[in-house]
């Protein structure tokens, strides 16, 4: 009995021993959990149960067309046919969402064509008119006259090979045929001095405004310095001059000018410049006689004039859309062809290059010389060799005219006898006649805007999530109307059609 309590205690006590950890012995819980991983394990399976419980339920209420066949289709050849039709619609309407904002991100651009008319009648035009023959050939000594003319009319250096031509020299070789005197004269004064004096080269001026009276406008015409030398302008907005307009198209309304070219005064008669240089431009605009329309004398033009508005309301053409100074021309608005002469000038002012300008407003506050005679040839080059466009934009709201020009002879055989002895042979053959008036009294506009704003964006955007929505709507209330049916068909009382029937 000593025995076995002794054996028991014994094992107790062994018991009680292994249990107790040893003095030295310290047990790391930390260890313990990241070695014993089974909680981690259950924790991770309950919460994917719970997601798959969640996105089941998700499937079984969503109203997502389709989502639920590629999930919990009948076979696996039904999910995967599922699975491409959803992948499909999804890419498809993916590719219309990015089609649509890189269409918006390449700022198209459309122009639409309308037509404008004002009960109050069309503004009409400045007109500027200049004589072929810059200089009179007895103003000066001939070579100081060819250099003076030559520089004007670039084309005239075409003809010095001609059998003909009186001169066929160099200018360089012109310049160095003249007096420093000559030489000293300033560019400005040479063209004013020696050119055509209005009174001269203007007969008649007349101009048939809204009422349709015929008004006398000689005094009208303002002299312009231009590169064809001294010329004259009707209807400038900077000269302060009335806004002229004309409410009917045709001949019998608008301007008509009859010139004399002064054929006698030309110096290089076999030129095939005889004639006049006239240009339709903007009241706000210098003119640029160059690309004008040609007269020859002993005609009789019509010149029909087309108004066309131009209005950009883009970044695209990089259009100037607020006014912006000219340096040489303080007094005139923006225009394209006025900054491109400022430019020639400002290129001609150039120290490195003629180190002066043609002519020198005084209103400006350019800080450089008139240019003289001795100057003109460093002119001509620069001239040919210089390109102001790049640096003059057009006006984002600018006029352009199309001129459409016919004509007819000025003088029957009758009335040209009649006419040489009235005012001589000379003068008889240094007329012409030109009308110019409006081909139709509607002003075409051509308005430039961008064809897809950020409105049509959200527009189209919009539609496109709208129809999503809708669709999503219908699903649902169909969904809701069939889950009532069904509750309302489980709320049925049972019937039991094993039983007896009682025809009662």
């Amino acid at each position: 009995m000593d025995v076995q309590e002794s054996r028991a205690g014994s094992s107790s006590h062994n018991f009680d021993q292994a249990d107790q950890p040893d003095a030295d012995e310290t047990i790391d819980e930390d260890k313990v959990n990241i070695l014993d991983p089974s909680p981690q394990k259950k924790s991770f399976k309950l919460r994917l149960k719970r997601g798959q419980h969640h996105f089941n339920k998700w499937l079984d209420n969503t109203s997502i067309h389709g989502i639920v066949h590629v999930f919990k289709g009948r076979s696996r050849l039904r999910r995967i046919l599922w699975l491409l039709v959803f992948l499909f619609a999804s890419t498809t309407c993916a590719g219309i969402i990015i089609f649509y904002i890189v269409l918006w991100a390449q700022d198209p651009t459309s122009t639409s064509i309308s037509f404008i008319t004002d009960d109050e009648g069309q503004s009409f035009p400045a007109v500027t008119v200049c004589n072929l023959n810059a200089v009179k050939k007895d103003y000066a000594d001939q070579y100081v006259v060819d250099l003076l003319n030559n520089y004007a009319n670039p084309t005239s250096g075409f003809i010095q090979n001609w059998p003909f031509s009186n001169i066929s020299r160099s200018c360089t070789d012109s310049l160095n045929s003249i007096t420093i005197e000559d030489q000293q004269e300033k560019l400005f004064d040479a063209y004013t001095n020696g050119g055509n004096k209005i009174d001269d080269f203007v007969v008649y001026c007349g101009f048939a405004g809204s009422d349709g009276n015929i008004v006398r406008c000689e005094e009208s015409l303002e002299p312009v310095f231009t590169s064809l030398g001294v010329c004259f302008t009707f209807n400038s907005a900077y000269n302060g001059q009335p806004d002229r307009k004309v409410t009917l198209a045709g001949p019998q309304f608008g301007l008509n000018l009859v010139l004399n070219v002064s054929v006698s005064e030309y110096l290089r008669l076999g030129s095939s410049n005889v004639g006049v240089k006239v240009s339709v431009h903007d009241r706000n605009s210098m003119p640029v006689p160059q690309v004008g329309v040609t007269l020859s004398p002993g005609t009789n033009s019509y010149l029909a004039i087309e108004t066309v508005k131009h209005v950009d309301k883009t970044r695209e053409s990089n259009c100037v859309r607020h006014n912006r100074s000219l340096a040489f021309f303080p007094g005139y608005s923006y225009a394209a062809s006025t900054c491109r002469i400022n430019a020639e000038y400002r290129n001609y002012a150039d120290a490195n290059k003629c180190g002066c300008s043609p002519e020198v407003n005084p209103s400006s506050n350019v800080n450089t010389r008139n240019c003289t005679i001795a100057d003109i040839c460093c002119l001509s080059q620069e001239r040919r060799t210089f390109n102001p466009s790049t640096n003059c934009p057009l006006s984002c709201d600018h006029l352009t005219y199309n001129v459409e020009q016919s004509y007819s002879k000025l003088f029957s055989s009758a009335s040209s006898e009649s006419a040489a002895e009235s005012l001589g042979k000379t003068v008889e053959a240094s007329l012409l006649s030109v009308y110019i008036h409006f081909d139709d009294i509607l002003i075409t506009q051509l308005l430039t805007r961008y064809s897809y704003t950020i409105a049509n964006l959200i527009a189209d955007m919009g539609s496109l999530f709208g129809l999503l929505l809708m669709n999503l709507l219908i699903v649902s209330i169909m969904r809701r109307a069939v889950k009532k049916l069904e509750s309302k068909i489980m709320a049925l009382p049972e019937v039991n059609l094993d039983g007896p029937i009682d025809d009662a």
